[in-house]
């Protein structure tokens, strides 16, 4: 699973402080990403969210008022997780298997990582290449299947990119800080290149994805066989972006670079045993334009 969430949290977007209390007499230019004028955006109210995490990663000096809980990333350091006793597994390649779980302290890589970093041309593809990173914060002690977290990090590191399996967050530290530092204490933050989310279940992202982006107006119906791209500029690419889990991508770029250094140039999107899979490749800013198309690549897309 890639992710559970806290039901009480919200999916709205963000959006400017009330301005009621403003003279009536008053006019003012509208906001390009908060107001828009003009045809309706296509994908509401996520595009438009997108729209705004994009300037955020994208601008030299974002202003914190906007949203400061964006812009104030990057913050947290590894002894700051005191609480949830990070521990990395060297990783198994041998076994095949579809889910990657610790296994007498042993990582299990399963075959979509290992399809995945070989489509992004991770060389070589060894034991050595991936780490198995779990990071948990315990409710209660003890252990045994009953045993419940109020957060949890799952994933695979390796170089130039980050596997993310299942995060649950209900309070504490963002899970995009979490994941920027369980990368960043095996390798160079400024090395990220791809982000991976496996096997989707988000309710808050899977249907904007799999329903309205997936459907006719599009030409395509879910699930899939093809692998889909959506360059940086399109209504599909903010929408992403806009979801929980496109946020949480951009706080990771937001948290790890210097400010507008950085772009998410482009995401894919795609299927894999009836489940969905995303894709976020971050790039330097100077470079978004020439960007290489390299699609996910396995045998059962």
């Amino acid at each position: 699973m890639a992710q559970t969430e806290n039901p009480n949290l919200t999916d709205k977007p963000y959006q400017q402080a009330d301005q009621s209390s403003e003279p009536l007499t008053e006019t003012k230019a509208p906001d390009p990403i908060t107001e828009t004028e003009g045809p309706k955006l296509a994908y509401e109210p996520y595009q438009a969210t997108g729209q705004l995490f994009q300037r955020l990663m994208e601008t030299k000096a974002p202003d914190p008022i906007t949203e400061a809980d964006a812009v104030y990333q990057g913050l947290l350091e590894l002894k700051d997780l005191s609480t949830f006793d990070p521990k990395t597994y060297p990783c198994d390649l041998g076994h095949g298997c579809n889910v990657c779980q610790p296994m007498d302290k042993v990582g299990v890589v399963p075959k979509l990582i290992q399809d995945q970093a070989q489509a992004i041309d991770i060389e070589p593809i060894t034991n050595n290449t991936f780490l198995k990173v779990i990071a948990e914060e315990r409710v209660v002690e003890g252990t045994g299947p009953g045993i419940s977290f109020s957060n949890y990090w799952e994933g695979i590191v390796a170089p130039g990119a980050l596997f993310i399996e299942h995060i649950s967050r209900n309070d504490g530290p963002f899970s995009s800080e979490i994941s920027r530092l369980m990368y960043g204490q095996h390798f160079p933050p400024e090395s990220l290149k791809h982000v991976f989310i496996l096997n989707v279940i988000n309710p808050h992202t899977k249907p904007l994805i799999t329903d309205q982006i997936y459907a006719p107006h599009n030409g395509l119906q879910w699930p899939d066989t093809e692998p889909r791209v959506w360059r940086r500029g399109t209504p599909e690419y903010e929408a992403i972006l806009g979801t929980k889990l496109g946020r949480f991508v951009a706080r990771i770029v937001i948290g790890s670079f210097e400010p507008g250094s950085r772009r998410i140039a482009q995401i894919f999107t795609w299927c894999h045993r009836r489940l969905l899979q995303l894709r976020f490749d971050i790039q330097l800013e100077s470079s978004c334009d020439n960007l290489p198309l390299k699609p996910p690549s396995g045998d059962d897309v």
